[in-house]
């Protein structure tokens, strides 16, 4: 799903989306 593939894109760069993993 696009929130499962958000989830396993923060881990990866979790500077580049910090209001996702937030």
């Amino acid at each position: 799903t696009y929130t499962e593939a958000l989830e396993n894109v923060a881990p990866a760069t979790p500077m580049r989306r910090p209001s996702m993993k937030a």
